[in-house]
């Protein structure tokens, strides 16, 4: 659906992604290479597919990455993150959103300073993690999810 490549900022803001896939990375947003800010607000995601990394989200080289107030459901990815998989990062806020039946819901590899604050993960099978994280070069977390297997 969305593709970006070397842009300044990118703000996706209340939209509505169904049944998007894709056969290389991020099912419905993939977002590389931004020079300051990527903002999801306000969207809903459902039924998204990659066959790379990213189910429904994919960045990587983005400084700032900011999602707030999203839903996720259904979303797969054949490899990490199969709601959203961020990678190379500097600062990720992830914010008052629901992620339902993904197994590896978010995804972050090779980030620092992740803030995950008042989210709900819901995960169908409780043999599968919720979270995917990664070879991650600062300590800085702070988590505060409710997640409840089905």
């Amino acid at each position: 659906a969305i593709s970006s490549d070397s842009c300044s900022n990118v703000n996706i803001l209340d939209c509505d992604f169904d049944s998007c896939k894709s056969t290389g990375f991020g099912g419905s947003v993939r977002v590389v290479n931004t020079e300051k800010l990527l903002n999801i607000s306000d969207c809903n995601f459902s039924n998204s597919h990659s066959d790379a990394d990213g189910g429904s989200v994919y960045c990587d080289k983005v400084p700032m990455v900011v999602i707030h107030n999203c839903d996720f459901s259904n979303s797969s990815s054949n490899l990490a993150g199969c709601s959203i998989d961020i990678v190379s990062t500097t600062n990720t806020v992830i914010k008052n959103s629901n992620f339902t039946n993904s197994i590896n819901s978010i995804g972050i590899q090779k980030g620092a300073n992740v803030t995950l604050t008042k989210n709900n993960l819901t995960a169908s099978d409780p043999n599968k993690s919720t979270m995917y994280i990664k070879e991650n070069t600062t300590e800085a977390y702070e988590i505060s999810e409710r997640i409840r297997i089905k």
